[in-house]
């Protein structure tokens, strides 16, 4: 190979890399956005006690939490995935 023809490859290799590195950045910014919109949706006070907000975040889904014998001044729920959410009694 020339010069010319090794310098011509590199470059191509770099062309490559480059754009590979620009697909990948783009993936990384659309997933870190759906991951900000899944824990927003979970901070959401209309959230409360009937969904598991771990599953959502985690699992992208509405699983049902139920209210289970709870301690003193305090609600206890769980999910179906083993959750557990703990809500003061006002």
């Amino acid at each position: 190979m020339t010069p010319e023809e090794d310098e011509h490859d590199r470059s191509e290799i770099i062309r490559r890399l480059e754009d590979e590195k620009q697909r990948i950045d783009r993936q990384l910014a659309k997933e870190k956005a759906q991951s900000a919109r899944a824990e927003s949706s979970a901070d959401d006070p209309s959230f409360g006690t009937e969904f598991c907000r771990e599953c959502f975040v985690e699992l992208n889904e509405r699983v049902p939490l139920t209210p289970q014998p709870g301690g003193y001044g305090e609600d206890v729920y769980h999910c179906r995935n083993g959750h557990e959410r703990r809500v003061r009694r006002r």
